[in-house]
């Protein structure tokens, strides 16, 4: 909705965060990438997910569990105060010393959601940064010595590897806050030095930013070539059933999955929005399972296993955590069975 408002006050010439102020919910990644940048409420899903995982235990186990609310998060972003200052704009994060200003750039770099970085490695580089800066340029004259050094350090900073092709307005915005704020600290013969600077980061960022394009244009490629191989595994069917599903199950591996497997419903069910899934439709074929490209078949005998049994078969091996990542298969109204592909799981033959 925020999202089709923003192109309703655009329409109008409303300038969005100096003559209207705009809030969204969930703070979902697009948020972040809107022109500007959209402030939201964050309900962490995450965190709903477990939650609702330890009230499911707590009741099987009959132990009281009356807490249903989690906090939320409300994030502050151009949206909310534009140009005006009245709520975390860049220009209020430049006041106080070096370690509360590093302080305030990590908080508004995390709230807009610009950074992956570690926080304590950014808020180690501005924090050094900014001491540098008034080291070098601040109350003394500079040299082209500590302009090169400077530049290096900021060179060095984009060497780490995270993305910022997404969030370039956020980070934008913060610079062009800074640059201001240094040229009011350092002396005026050292501003030739600090617009150098300023020219230099737009030079680095760009080159940071075609790099960015370039590892996520192959990332795409990529991704496209793996979905194609599982759609081509899982339409190849050939006459023995069981052999076709685990072959179905190899390719998973090129997306993440150590090890998976398939329960097929013997037969298909017809289950509409609204129903009860039918009685007696539970009974599933363990049909396959693979090890990384490595696809085994079930002996005939040892197939049929009940849907409250499905996590109680020999090939699980329990003592090591995993990640266990299930999923319904279907197609319209009528369910298969389910697929399950899971994260360190080792290898157990049955």
């Amino acid at each position: 909705m925020a999202q089709t408002l923003y192109t309703v006050l655009n329409d109008r010439g409303i300038h969005i965060g100096r003559d209207i102020a705009v809030t969204g919910f969930d703070d979902l990644p697009f948020a972040a990438k809107l022109e500007p940048p959209l402030a939201s409420v964050r309900a962490d899903a995450y965190k709903l997910g477990v939650r609702a995982v330890e009230k499911a235990v707590n009741f099987l186990r009959g132990t009281p569990d009356d807490e249903n609310y989690l906090a939320t998060e409300f994030i502050p972003r151009q949206s909310s105060y534009g140009q005006l200052g009245l709520y975390n704009s860049p220009d209020s994060v430049f006041c106080g010393s070096e370690s509360e200003i590093a302080g305030k750039v990590c908080a508004y770099l995390y709230e807009s959601g610009a950074l992956t970085v570690d926080k304590a490695v950014l808020f180690d580089f501005v924090k050094k940064f900014l001491e540098n800066m008034y080291a070098r340029f601040g109350n003394r004259r500079a040299s082209p010595e500590d302009y090169n050094e400077t530049a290096d350090m900021i060179d060095l900073f984009f060497n780490k590897d995270f993305e910022i092709v997404n969030h370039v307005s956020v980070i934008h915005d913060l610079v062009d806050s800074g640059y201001r704020y240094l040229m009011r600290k350092c002396l005026p013969e050292n501003e030739p030095y600090i617009r150098r600077l300023y020219n230099f980061y737009y030079k680095r960022i760009n080159l940071d930013i075609a790099s960015d394009f370039h590892v996520l244009e192959e990332k795409h490629k990529l991704a496209v070539h793996y979905d194609n191989i599982v759609l081509r595994d899982t339409l190849m069917i050939g006459e023995n059933l069981s052999e076709s599903y685990s072959r179905m199950l190899r390719p998973l591996h090129l997306i993440g999955a150590d090890s998976s497997y398939a329960y097929i419903l013997s037969e298909p069910v017809e289950y509409h929005e609204g129903q009860h899934f039918p009685a007696g439709s539970t009974d599933f074929n363990f049909s396959g399972y693979a090890f990384g490209s490595e696809t085994f078949s079930i002996p005939t005998e040892k197939r049929r296993v009940s849907a409250r049994d499905i996590f109680k078969n020999e090939i699980y091996n329990g003592d090591k955590r995993h990640t266990l990542i299930a999923a319904d298969l279907f197609c319209k109204e009528y369910q298969y069975g389910k697929l399950y592909a899971a994260k360190a799981q080792r290898k157990k033959e049955i």
